[in-house]
């Protein structure tokens, strides 16, 4: 933002220290940093972030902390622009009987329907909010770009795909979401095949995690390979280049970042049909990409195959869609 657009005009307020993140913001004079809530909540932003002359307030993610956060600057609330990131969505739709939860949830409602403009990373996401919430705002499209680093390690690799064993890359994370169970059952007929099933689940449930370990173990033995530590960045996306299929059956918006790699990498890419990542990625921008209930009625040689033609299209779509090019332009259009 501060390499495309004028840094006196925008600053950033960055909370809650994650282990996994690095963040590199020593030299940005607008950047604000606090490791927790609590020291958020004590900080007296007022004395260098003008909310009330500010035109408008960006909000990314409305999970707990977050609104929390904002319940300090609710009277701003009709200048806030909140980008989606999907879990916050499915959760909208969840009646809470805890009294906390229950709060916390009307509190994201008012936020939601008060807001300036509602922010989606997937279009159709929006009529899932509206089904649950009346909202007052706009919607937009919004997007996030790679970093330079991000884009020259993706460049650098190699997509030669292993063939001893055939690599298949199940979900992204340890949530119910990635719905992995259904995936196991798909993919047990190939179980005898010379495979190695990479399934991520460095963060998320840990209860939900132990039960997918033990399931992938039962189907398909010492072939199932779950990587429940973080590992470099450069090391997942080699992995995910030596990978000859992955699978996202995820219900809802998740793992945007592992898709756009695979696709890039020119990784036959799976999804679930119906979801709204599917009306995306398939029927809106019309990358090539397959349901994955069609791998049931697949031979191995078929579930692993794709033309190269269409691998180079989904190359070229990503490298596209996430170039600093056309995310200036989204850019240009939520700050206008």
């Amino acid at each position: 933002m501060n390499s495309n657009f004028d840094p006196e005009e925008q600053c950033f307020i960055v909370f809650c220290k994650i282990d996994y993140v690095e963040l590199n913001i020593q030299n940005s004079d607008n950047v604000y940093y606090f490791e927790s809530l609590r020291q958020l909540f004590k900080a007296n932003l007022g004395n260098t972030v003008s909310f009330k002359y500010a035109d408008k307030i960006f909000v990314h993610s409305l999970f707990d902390n977050m609104a929390i956060a904002l319940f300090k600057y609710i009277r701003y609330t009709s200048k806030m622009n909140i980008i989606f990131w999907g879990a916050e969505i499915q959760n909208l739709k969840n009646r809470e009987t805890n009294y906390k939860c229950a709060l916390l949830k009307k509190l994201k409602e008012y936020y939601i329907t008060n807001a300036a403009c509602i922010i989606t990373l997937v279009p159709n996401d929006y009529q899932k909010i509206i089904k649950y919430i009346r909202v007052k705002g706009t919607h937009k499209d919004g997007k996030y770009p790679l970093d330079e680093e991000q884009h020259q390690i993706i460049n650098s690799m190699d997509t030669l795909k292993s063939n001893d064993p055939y690599i298949i890359l199940v979900g992204n994370s340890a949530t119910k979401t990635n719905c992995h169970f259904e995936v196991f059952n798909i993919l047990e007929k190939y179980s005898e095949e010379n495979i190695q099933i990479i399934c991520p689940l460095s963060y998320g449930d840990v209860s939900y995690r132990e039960k997918v370990i033990e399931k992938g173990k039962k189907v398909f033995g010492n072939k199932f390979i779950p990587l429940i530590d973080y590992i470099e960045y450069k090391q997942y996306i080699q992995l995910i280049a030596r990978s000859t299929v992955a699978i996202f059956n995820n219900n809802r918006q998740q793992a945007l970042g592992n898709i756009n790699a695979a696709l890039e990498l020119e990784t036959k890419v799976y999804l679930k049909k119906g979801t709204t990542m599917w009306d995306d990625y398939v029927n809106d921008k019309k990358y090539v990409i397959y349901d994955v209930h069609s791998i049931e009625e697949s031979a191995f040689s078929d579930f692993l195959t794709m033309n190269s033609d269409d691998s180079l299209l989904n190359k070229n779509k990503v490298q596209f869609y996430n170039s600093t090019d056309y995310c200036v332009k989204v850019w240009s259009r939520l700050l206008e």
